[in-house]
Order: structure tokens, then sequence, then C-alpha cells
């Protein structure tokens, strides 16, 4: 046991392909951005509108998920090249000292909320 542990990790995976079947990945399951981008909830609502738009402009299943790959595709690389700004180093410190200043800011940023200075 120790009280100096820490580890943190983050990935991204990058999908080949979005749909085999008739099953398709949406969202976070089949493109997510770069972390601490804020680019999620776009994607996957950009994503459904897409794949729904192929859906209603094909007559099978199989073209209408090619056509959204083929669509959407591109739009998705271009923001999971996205680099977050500062925020991977608070989220995910990889120094005892960032650890500080993260753990500084974080509750900083509690005591705004709670004290009503800060409205999130």
């Amino acid at each position: 046991e120790t009280e100096d542990f820490y580890s943190a990790k983050a990935q991204q995976l990058k999908m080949k392909r979005w749909s085999k079947g008739r099953t398709v990945l949406l969202g976070d399951a089949g493109y997510a951005p770069s972390g601490l981008t804020g680019m999620g909830t776009t994607l996957a609502i950009v994503g459904g509108y897409v794949l729904a738009g192929e859906i209603a402009r094909n007559k099978d299943h199989i073209t209408a998920l090619e056509g959204y790959e083929k669509v959407f595709r591109p739009y998705v690389q271009r923001k999971q090249k996205i680099q977050p700004s500062f925020g991977p180093y608070i989220a995910l410190p990889q120094t005892k000292f960032g650890m500080q200043v993260s753990n500084t800011l974080l509750k900083a940023a509690s005591g705004a909320t709670k004290s009503g200075l800060l409205k999130l």
C-alpha cells in the first residue's frame, strides 16, 4: 500500500470499418475524437444525421453503410487529428508537479462552484 501511486493512460483507437452486416458503430464506439477536445457529442450527432440520410437515400443497408463511411470518414479523420490545448496536462498529468497543479485547479474550481462564484 502506498500514498504516492498514480497511473493514467489515455488511448485512441481508429477503426478501419464502422459497420459489419447490419451492425453499425456510431459516436465514440466507432470514431472517438482525440481526448478532451469536446468533439465527441458533435461527432455522434453529425454521424447519426449522416447515417440517417444514407439509409433514407439508399434502398439497401449495404449501400447505405458504405455511403455513411464514404461521406463521413474524411470529416471524422480531421476531427481525430485535433490536438487538445492544455486539457490533458490538467486531466492527465505526467509528473508530480503536474499532479499538484491539477489537484490545486480542481480544488479551486470545486470551491468556487460550492461558494457560488462559479456556475457550471
